[in-house]
């Protein structure tokens, strides 16, 4: 699936298992104030514009494997649990660049 155009998920209550396997966000990626009442997977996904992911909050596992972004980002979450495998695709230009604050089970790591 791709959103051509911005996808805008902004204050989202989603109150089930959510899946964007390999979805393409080509525009705005808009998950600011969403909160996902179970797992939110994201693996494989290519954020092409997205500068900022969050901040959101998830009570089970955000899974971030293998997404790309085309872009420098800054994330900020509060996931339960999170699975961050490759979490740039590749992309080393925006992985020097990228800022991470993922707070699992609400107590900070570094990644």
């Amino acid at each position: 699936m791709t959103f051509s155009v911005a996808a805008g998920f902004e204050g989202a209550e989603f109150s089930a298992q959510v899946g964007f396997e390999e979805v393409t966000f080509a525009g705005i990626a808009g998950f600011n104030d969403a909160t996902f009442s179970a797992d939110a997977d994201l693996s494989g996904s290519l954020f092409s514009t997205a500068a900022q992911l969050g901040p959101l909050v998830c009570f089970g596992r955000l899974d971030l494997s293998s997404t790309v972004f085309a872009v420098p980002v800054t994330s900020e979450a509060a996931p339960m649990s999170v699975v961050c495998t490759d979490p740039v695709g590749g992309n080393r230009d925006a992985a020097s660049a990228a800022r991470h604050r993922i707070d699992p089970g609400w107590q900070t790591v570094g990644l």
